[in-house]
């Protein structure tokens, strides 16, 4: 709960305008998740990124009345945890059967530069990414996350597991 409250919270301060203009005013649906129109978005071969990023974009989703989001091939790292927060709110989620989620670690990295360029990059600690209760309980029940953060080593959550917290459906008749 405390998880979804984070993300509520982004969108408290996005609400309240104390996020600065760039970011209200940066398109981070698409950055995070292209293939989205005004009425849905369809998620395929995402590998995740930037946690934030994507918390971003699910504010901007909520925000825009996208109503519909259809899982339709890999989702993965932030991709996974934030369409997973996403149920808790008024966005229809589903999934076909090529869907497939993939966790792992969230690493902090501490990245030195010199002239604009990384000299030295330190991860400073690993946290588990934000998930709902009934996400992070069904990882658990599998050893937990892993650091690893390639796509073989990352734990795989397949659209039968995964249509225990997502309804299915199929890309051309998905809302």
């Amino acid at each position: 709960m405390r998880r979804v409250l984070a993300l509520f919270g982004v969108l408290f301060v996005y609400l309240a305008g104390g996020l600065p203009q760039a970011v209200a005013e940066e398109s981070f649906i698409e950055e995070a998740f292209p293939g989205c129109t005004a009425a849905r978005c369809v998620v395929k071969d995402n590998p995740g990124g930037y946690l934030w990023n994507y918390e971003a974009a699910a504010v901007q989703i909520l925000l825009s009345g996208i109503a519909h989001i259809v899982v339709d091939g890999e989702c993965a790292s932030a991709c996974a945890s934030v369409i997973d927060l996403l149920r808790e709110y008024p966005v229809d989620i589903c999934i076909t059967p090529r869907a497939v989620f993939r966790f792992h670690k969230a690493a902090l990295v501490r990245e030195v530069t010199q002239a604009g360029k990384v000299v030295e990059k330190d991860v400073l600690f690993y946290a588990d990414t934000p998930q709902t209760p009934e996400v992070q309980k069904w990882v658990a029940a599998r050893g937990g996350m892993p650091i690893e953060t390639s796509a073989d080593k990352m734990l795989v959550m397949r659209a039968q597991d995964a249509s225990e917290f997502w309804r299915r459906c199929e890309l051309n008749v998905a809302r």
